[in-house]
């Protein structure tokens, strides 16, 4: 059996709360509403971290519309680093997010191709069990 990727193995160690933040039970359950509900609190973490951004990016650009004194060379190096550290994050975020949706998405594909050879597998050993007729035997009584 080929073992998890980094990324699955460190996604899974992940430990699940519910909305109180207590800790629940994280075996896969997509039938119980506390697993879903956890899912749901880690599913917005993402969200939660783009509001902040948008929020300090808001702050940033408040301070400088109002701002009209000139700058000096070295505050505006400090900004360009900055920018493109940001730049570089989001980039790299972005090309984990479609590296796990590609992961994800040949699982899927090998889970769909395993279930049709199961299928297959069990179609066929019907088709065995029918086209032989049952063996007749021979009593000893006759």
């Amino acid at each position: 059996m080929e073992q998890p990727s980094i990324l699955v193995r460190i996604l899974h160690s992940i430990p699940h709360v519910n909305y109180t933040f207590c800790r629940v039970n994280d075996t896969f359950n997509p039938d119980s509403d506390v697993y879903l509900e956890s899912l749901g609190i880690l599913a917005s973490i993402p969200a939660g971290l783009l509001i902040l951004s948008l929020f300090g990016l808001l702050l940033y650009l408040l301070t400088r519309c109002c701002d009209r004194k000139p700058r000096k060379p070295s505050a505006q190096r400090c900004q360009s680093c900055s920018l493109v550290i940001i730049t570089l994050m989001t980039c790299a975020s972005i090309g984990l997010g479609l590296y796990g949706n590609d992961d994800f998405h040949n699982g899927l594909l090998q889970a769909f191709s395993s279930g049709k050879q199961v299928e297959g597998l069990v179609l066929s050993l019907k088709r065995q069990e029918f086209s032989y007729p049952p063996p007749k035997f021979v009593g000893v009584l006759s």
